[in-house]
C-alpha cells in the first residue's frame, strides 16, 4: 500500500517517537476530560448546563476517537490540540467573556510543546484567531455569543499580538527540541545496530538517518567497516598461499584432540605444551611467507622461557 500522499502521512507514525507520542496523546486527552469537567463546573455556575454539557462532551468523545483510532500520529495531536482549544472557547463562552478564561489560551500554546511538533501548536494558534475574531464581531453583532465582556476589536488584536509572539516562539522551541529528539533515536537505533544479539555488525547502510550527528557516526562506522572488509581480503589472500596437505591437516586435527583431552582432564601443564607446539608450527608456516621465505626465531609469550621439544 502507497503511503506517500500527504492524507497517509498524517497517520503514519516514527518508529522511535510513537511510544513519546502516544504518552503525549494520552497526557493531552486527560487535560481535555479536565477541561470537559471545569466546562460542567462552569457552566453550572453561570447557567448554561445544556450548552456545556453537550459541546464537552462531544470535544471529549472526538479526541478520545483520534487517540483511539490513530494514537501517536500526527491527525491524533492535531486533532487534541484543536479539541483543547475548542474546550477553551467553550470555557470563554459559558464564562461570559470572563477574561480570566482566556488564560487557558497560553496555558493550552505552552502544553502543546509536549508533543515537540510545530504543528499542533500553529493549529492552535490558528484556531484562536479565528475564534477570537469571529466571536468579537458576532458578539458587537448582537448574536448571544462571547469572547470578552464586551466587544473590542482593538483588545483582540491585543490578545492576538501576545498569542503570535508566544506561537513563534514555541514554534522555534518544538523544533529544537523535535531535532534533538530525532538525533537521539537515530544515534540509538545505530549503536543498537552495531551490537546486535553480542555480534557486531559494521554494515549499517540499510539504516537511514537525517541528524548531524548520526550521520557522522554512521559515516565513521561505515570507515571501520570498509577498513576491516579490507583486511579480511588481505588476510583471504595471504591464507590462499598456505599450502594444506593431508598430513599437516591430519597433524593439526592431532593437536586439537590433544588440547580438549587436556582441557577435559584439566591438566594444564599438557594444555599448555599441545598448545605451544601448535603455534610454533603456525609461526613457522607463517615466517616461511616472508620474503626470501626465510623463517625467523620463534619466541612467543607461551614458549618464552621453555626449551623446545
Amino acid at each position: 500500500m502507497d503511503t506517500s500522499s500527504p492524507a497517509n502521512s498524517l497517520f503514519q507514525r516514527r518508529t522511535g517517537a510513537s511510544s513519546l507520542g502516544s504518552t503525549a496523546d494520552t497526557i493531552i486527552l486527560i487535560t481535555l476530560a479536565g477541561a470537559a469537567l471545569a466546562a460542567g463546573a462552569i457552566a453550572s455556575y453561570y447557567g448554561s448546563m445544556l450548552l456545556g454539557l453537550t459541546v464537552a462532551a462531544a470535544l471529549l468523545g472526538i479526541g478520545t476517537f483520534a487517540v483511539m483510532t490513530a494514537r501517536g500520529s500526527t491527525l491524533s495531536r492535531i486533532t487534541l490540540a484543536l479539541c483543547l482549544s475548542g474546550m477553551v472557547a467553550l470555557h470563554i463562552q459559558l464564562g461570559r467573556g470572563t477574561l480570566e478564561f482566556h488564560f487557558g489560551v497560553f496555558v493550552t500554546l505552552a502544553l502543546l510543546l509536549i508533543y515537540r511538533d510545530w504543528r499542533p501548536i500553529v493549529a492552535s494558534a490558528a484556531f484562536f484567531a479565528v475564534h477570537h475574531v469571529v466571536f468579537d464581531r458576532l458578539q458587537a453583532g448582537g448574536y448571544g455569543v462571547y469572547c470578552t465582556p464586551e466587544p473590542n476589536f482593538l483588545k483582540i488584536v491585543m490578545h492576538a499580538s501576545y498569542v503570535v509572539v508566544q506561537t513563534g516562539l514555541e514554534v522555534f522551541v518544538a523544533v529544537k527540541m523535535r531535532a534533538v529528539s530525532v538525533e537521539g533515536e537515530e544515534l540509538e537505533q545505530l549503536v543498537k545496530a552495531v551490537d546486535t544479539e553480542g555480534a557486531v555488525m559494521l554494515d549499517l547502510n540499510h539504516i537511514a538517518v537525517t541528524s548531524a550527528g548520526a550521520q557522522g557516526l554512521k559515516h565513521a562506522i561505515g570507515r571501520m567497516h570498509a577498513a576491516m572488509t579490507e583486511v579480511q581480503a588481505l588476510m583471504t589472500d595471504l591464507i590462499a598461499y598456505i599450502a594444506h596437505p593431508p598430513e599437516v591437516l591430519e597433524h593439526a586435527n592431532a593437536q586439537h584432540a590433544r588440547l580438549l583431552a587436556a582441557i577435559r582432564a584439566h591438566d594444564p601443564g599438557q594444555a599448555l605444551s599441545v598448545m605451544s607446539d601448535h603455534l610454533r608450527g603456525t609461526e613457522h608456516v607463517l615466517a616461511g611467507l616472508l620474503p626470501g621465505g626465510r623463517s625467523r626465531p620463534t619466541t612467543s609469550p607461551l614458549t618464552r622461557g621453555r626449551s623446545p621439544t
